[in-house]
């Protein structure tokens, strides 16, 4: 038991720094692990290891959208918190996006564990029921994005979807970017670099940053954490869906409705995508994430008491995650108050280049510099940056289309 709770920990300390600096994964980690699996049983357990994984895994999911707030540095997960995020921080609330996303994370753990029992059930009837219409489903959404624009800018939206997409058939299981961080230059492009240029040109500023205690919305905080929910429900199920995708989803389920609501559901589907890889893993015998993959291969036998065992390590890694993601928030709120935003925004582009560069090469920096200057386009044409998702939801269209 000491040895359970001491990996728990250690893997909320994981992923505090998995999820502070932006471009390193709790997969990547979860893979070394792997490699080092028979080292590591000579010290711990096969349960232990397992709970180190999953705790780093779901704490993650809370830390990592200080620096998509803060810092505009995306993660394919955290993406879509980009945009938001960047008006709260503009409008001195950052601390309540990072709270509003913790409420949306805490929120689907509470409902996750609750609902367990008829998750078990349902899960694999509809694991079943649309894993056909997948190529469907995922056009429906985009046919949803372009058409609920205005005129036209449905014309500005199918372009960017289109090139987005484009870029994403060039990217996607490319050999000339290393797996683990493909993702990084492109999304630091499209979301990050892309509106952190936008916003110095318009000569904007930071004003005071809010650091008293948060308030959350009631009902927003409800439907968020439902909508979260039930849009990440669809990763534990499909192969293809992230939370890219689900937060897609719930964007177009939320239009013309209160952003922090859409700020809890992301928060939600971010940590729901986390805890269903693991329900998915016992539920239909397939991984849906690196971390369920490792956990897979650590235990040999995966039943009712190590699924338990995995829910209980979520719920103690989610309040930890949470308490930390808030205290972190309201420090990085304070440091930005005292900072002048252009150049804050100059030395975070420098740093996020810099990171890529290293991280990917001459390569990435290719495929970073093309997916800024598309990432520019949405403000531009005054259409939705959502539409940027193309990148990956086109090229899953194609291959699920290509299956039937």
């Amino acid at each position: 038991m000491i040895d359970i709770i001491l990996m728990a920990c250690l893997g909320v300390v994981g992923g505090t720094i998995t999820g502070l600096i932006p471009g390193v994964h709790p997969n990547t980690v979860s893979a070394i692990l792997l490699a080092s699996t028979a080292s590591l049983l000579l010290f711990f357990t096969p349960h232990a290891i397992a709970v180190f994984i999953t705790s780093m895994a779901i704490s993650n999911t809370f830390l990592n959208f200080i620096p998509s707030v803060f810092i505009g540095a995306p993660e394919g997960d955290t993406a879509l918190s980009v945009l938001p995020g960047h008006r709260f921080l503009l409008k001195g609330q950052a601390q309540e996006a990072i709270c509003l996303t913790v409420a949306g994370g805490l929120g689907v753990i509470v409902l996750s564990i609750v609902l367990f029992p008829l998750v078990s059930f349902t899960l694999p009837i509809l694991y079943m029921g649309i894993k056909s219409f997948m190529a469907w489903l995922l056009l429906a959404i985009a046919g949803v994005m372009i058409l609920l624009d205005d005129g036209h800018k449905r014309l500005y939206g199918l372009l960017i979807f289109g090139l987005s997409g484009i870029l994403g058939i060039m990217t996607l299981n490319t050999p000339l970017l290393p797996d683990q961080n493909l993702l990084f230059p492109i999304f630091t492009g499209l979301f990050g670099i892309s509106t952190l240029i936008i916003s110095i040109g318009s000569g904007i500023s930071v004003p005071v940053q809010n650091t008293s205690p948060v308030r959350l919305p009631g009902k927003e905080t409800l439907l968020g954490t439902v909508k979260g929910f039930f849009s990440g429900m669809l990763m534990g199920v499909l192969p293809g869906i992230g939370a890219a995708q689900a937060g897609v989803l719930s964007h177009e389920l939320s239009r013309g409705k209160c952003i922090k609501e859409f700020m809890v559901s992301l928060g939600g589907i971010n940590t729901v995508a986390a805890l269903f890889s693991l329900m998915a893993l016992y539920l239909i015998s397939r991984p849906r994430s690196g971390a369920a993959i490792a956990v897979q291969e650590v235990l040999m036998n995966f039943g009712f008491g190590e699924m338990l065992l995995l829910m209980a390590t979520a719920l103690f890694s989610a309040g930890l995650g949470a308490f930390l993601t808030i205290k972190m928030g309201r420090w990085f709120a304070g440091l930005f108050q005292r900072l002048d935003y252009n150049k804050v925004s100059v030395a975070i582009i420098v740093m996020l280049v810099g990171m890529v560069a290293y991280m990917t090469g001459w390569t990435g920096m290719l495929y970073m510099l093309t997916a800024t200057a598309i990432g520019m386009l949405p403000p531009l044409l005054g259409v939705k940056r959502t539409h940027c998702m193309g990148f990956l939801m086109l090229p899953i269209m194609i291959f699920y289309f290509g299956m039937m």
